[in-house]
């Protein structure tokens, strides 16, 4: 009896290359929904509706996955946020992490769906050991530092504006420790 014994780097990936997708529909696909798999953990849906196929130039054979590759120009949802301008798909088509919605399940996948809006407030406590570095040069303990938001389409957060009460706070401290390392933790008032 022979053992199998897989070499290699394992993938999350679960699903069909566009290639392998596109090429099995008529007209390509146009107007067909993809959903990746890897964005399938977020609680928002995403996708993609398929706009335009094309084949890629062709390369030097050493390139496995450049057999596999194609160009799709197409609309991206994210997360529940539609992209405004239709976006191309090339260099990521070759992964075998897309599946094919069937036209039953579109209408129900496809609804979009508001995500809740997190609001920072403006400021929040400094770090343990800054805090400290901060008091033995200053004497002052109520030291803040301002809080800086990345607002693009991806985050779900914002700053507070005028007249706007934050829905969430940024807490700071050591954390829970890892039951590991709870000796190390020990003495230590932890927030």
């Amino acid at each position: 009896m022979s053992v199998i014994k897989y070499i290699g780097r394992r993938t999350d990936f679960r699903g069909k290359s566009m290639w392998e997708i596109v090429s099995n529909l008529k007209n390509f696909g146009v107007g067909r929904i993809l959903v990746r798999s890897m964005f399938e953990r977020y609680p928002e849906n995403s996708w993609i509706k398929i706009l335009k196929v094309e084949a890629c130039p062709p390369t030097p054979p050493d390139f496995y996955d450049t057999l596999r590759r194609v160009k799709i120009t197409a609309e991206r949802v994210f997360r529940g946020k539609k992209f405004e301008k239709p976006i191309l798909i090339e260099k990521v088509s070759y992964k075998t992490d897309y599946r094919l919605l069937s036209k039953k399940e579109e209408a129900d996948y496809c609804k979009l769906s508001q995500r809740e809006e997190k609001l920072l407030p403006l400021e929040m406590d400094l770090p343990p050991l800054l805090r400290e570095f901060v008091f033995k040069e200053t004497g002052r303990k109520d030291v803040k530092m301002k809080i800086v938001a990345n607002e693009s389409l991806y985050n779900n957060a914002r700053r507070v504006k005028e007249n706007e009460t934050p829905n969430c706070e940024v807490p700071i401290g050591l954390g829970t420790p890892h039951p590991t390392s709870r000796s190390l933790y020990e003495g230590i008032e932890l927030k």
